[in-house]
């Protein structure tokens, strides 16, 4: 789990990688109070072979200075007002994703990204320590929020099932890793106040 081995996207206001804790641990800080309003929002690492696993967990902690607070953002500059509070959890990305979610060229790019639900960490000071299981498909959803264990796609032209899509997904991850948010679990997250607004992961893991 080098440091070195993951990276942010998409982000702005924060370096290439976290910073190395140890030969097993990275932290980041969230940006504080950013002039352009946008910060972390995808933090991956290549995926191991998921075909077989069943799960994957992780654990860390987060701290922060008196008075700051986590904002969820629903786009850069925008402050998510649905009352979600911010948030990152576990996400998986087919390999070959081309960012559209859209059916194009014989498949549905709705199904090349999926986020876990369970496996999500609320941004408050302390310890935390969640896992999500692959073989509990109600927990992970797609790109426009259908469930993997959806029998049928919302989208008429879709080659695929949302079940067939995420089983494609783990047979052929690119990317494993977590993303923040807070309605929208990937539109990114900023801090505001005093600062420092630290995220340290000191185990992640695939099984």
């Amino acid at each position: 789990m080098a440091a070195s081995a993951w990276q942010f996207q998409y982000s702005t206001n924060v370096p290439k990688n976290p910073t190395a804790v140890s030969a097993t641990a990275w932290e980041f800080n969230f940006p504080v109070n950013p002039s352009n309003f946008d910060g972390v929002h995808y933090l991956v690492t290549t995926s191991p072979l998921l075909t077989g696993k069943s799960m994957v967990t992780m654990s860390g902690l987060i701290s922060s200075g008196a008075g700051t607070t986590f904002v969820p953002l629903t786009g850069a500059g925008h402050v998510d007002t649905s009352g979600a509070p911010g948030s990152c959890g576990f996400y998986l990305e087919e390999a070959g994703d081309n960012l559209s979610g859209t059916v194009n060229n014989g498949e549905n790019y709705a199904y090349y990204r999926w986020w876990s639900h369970s496996g999500r960490v609320i941004l408050a000071n302390g310890n935390f320590s969640v896992t999500a299981s692959f073989t509990d498909l109600s927990d992970w959803s797609s790109v426009y929020g259908e469930l993997a264990n959806a029998a049928t796609s919302t989208e008429a032209e879709s080659p695929v099932t949302p079940r067939q899509g995420f089983a494609q997904a783990l047979a052929n991850a690119a990317y494993i890793g977590i993303t923040c948010g807070g309605e929208f679990f990937g539109h990114g997250v900023i801090a505001k106040g005093n600062g420092p607004a630290t995220f340290q992961m000191k185990s992640f893991s695939v099984e």
